[in-house]
Protein backbone atom coordinates (compact mmCIF):
# COMPACT_ATOMS: atom_id res chain seq x y z
CA UNK A 1 0.00 0.00 0.00
CA UNK A 2 1.22 3.47 -0.86
CA UNK A 3 1.56 5.82 2.09
CA UNK A 4 2.47 9.48 2.41
CA UNK A 5 5.72 8.35 4.02
CA UNK A 6 6.58 6.19 1.00
CA UNK A 7 5.81 9.12 -1.30
CA UNK A 8 8.08 11.32 0.82
CA UNK A 9 10.81 8.70 0.46
CA UNK A 10 10.39 8.81 -3.33
CA UNK A 11 10.67 12.61 -3.27
CA UNK A 12 13.78 12.42 -1.09
CA UNK A 13 15.38 9.88 -3.44
CA UNK A 14 14.65 12.01 -6.52
CA UNK A 15 11.97 9.76 -8.05
CA UNK A 16 9.82 12.82 -8.67
CA UNK A 17 7.76 11.58 -11.63
CA UNK A 18 6.85 8.42 -9.74
CA UNK A 19 5.97 10.39 -6.62
CA UNK A 20 3.80 12.82 -8.61
CA UNK A 21 1.94 9.95 -10.29
CA UNK A 22 1.19 8.31 -6.94
CA UNK A 23 0.06 11.62 -5.44
CA UNK A 24 -2.33 12.25 -8.33
CA UNK A 25 -3.74 8.73 -7.99
CA UNK A 26 -4.24 9.18 -4.25
CA UNK A 27 -5.88 12.58 -4.79
CA UNK A 28 -8.54 10.89 -6.94
CA UNK A 29 -9.50 8.84 -3.88
CA UNK A 30 -8.93 11.58 -1.26
CA UNK A 31 -9.44 14.94 -2.98
CA UNK A 32 -9.63 16.83 0.33
CA UNK A 33 -6.33 15.64 1.79
CA UNK A 34 -4.22 18.74 2.40
CA UNK A 35 -1.11 16.65 3.10
CA UNK A 36 -1.28 15.18 -0.42
CA UNK A 37 -1.48 18.66 -1.94
CA UNK A 38 1.46 19.69 0.24
CA UNK A 39 3.49 16.73 -1.05
CA UNK A 40 2.43 17.60 -4.58
CA UNK A 41 3.68 21.16 -4.10
CA UNK A 42 6.94 19.88 -2.68
CA UNK A 43 7.43 17.53 -5.64
CA UNK A 44 6.59 20.20 -8.20
CA UNK A 45 8.94 22.66 -6.53
CA UNK A 46 11.79 20.19 -6.87
CA UNK A 47 10.86 19.78 -10.53
CA UNK A 48 11.09 23.55 -11.03
CA UNK A 49 7.35 23.87 -11.71
CA UNK A 50 6.87 26.99 -9.57
CA UNK A 51 3.36 27.93 -10.76
CA UNK A 52 2.02 24.39 -10.34
CA UNK A 53 3.73 24.11 -6.95
CA UNK A 54 2.13 27.37 -5.84
CA UNK A 55 -1.28 26.10 -6.97
CA UNK A 56 -0.82 22.86 -5.00
CA UNK A 57 0.27 24.75 -1.88
CA UNK A 58 -2.70 27.12 -2.21
CA UNK A 59 -5.02 24.12 -2.36
CA UNK A 60 -3.36 22.62 0.72
CA UNK A 61 -3.71 25.93 2.52
CA UNK A 62 -7.39 26.22 1.58
CA UNK A 63 -8.03 22.78 3.05
CA UNK A 64 -5.92 23.38 6.16
CA UNK A 65 -5.09 27.03 6.90
CA UNK A 66 -2.98 25.99 9.90
CA UNK A 67 -0.85 23.52 7.92
CA UNK A 68 2.71 23.93 6.64
CA UNK A 69 1.73 25.17 3.16
CA UNK A 70 1.84 28.84 4.18
CA UNK A 71 5.54 28.60 4.96
CA UNK A 72 6.21 27.12 1.52
CA UNK A 73 4.13 29.80 -0.19
CA UNK A 74 6.15 32.47 1.60
CA UNK A 75 9.38 30.79 0.50
CA UNK A 76 8.24 30.66 -3.14
CA UNK A 77 7.25 34.34 -3.00
CA UNK A 78 10.64 35.26 -1.55
CA UNK A 79 12.45 33.29 -4.25
CA UNK A 80 10.38 34.84 -7.02
CA UNK A 81 10.85 38.33 -5.57
CA UNK A 82 14.62 37.76 -5.52
CA UNK A 83 14.77 36.52 -9.11
CA UNK A 84 15.69 39.38 -11.42
CA UNK A 85 14.56 38.64 -14.96
CA UNK A 86 16.24 41.77 -16.37
CA UNK A 87 19.63 40.36 -15.41
CA UNK A 88 19.31 37.78 -18.19
CA UNK A 89 18.08 40.14 -20.91
CA UNK A 90 21.42 41.82 -21.71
Amino acid sequence: MVTKESIQALIDSGALDEALGLIDTMLQVSPNDDALYYLKGKTLMRMGEWKKATDAYLQAQALNPDGPAQEQLTMIKDIMDFYNKDMYNH
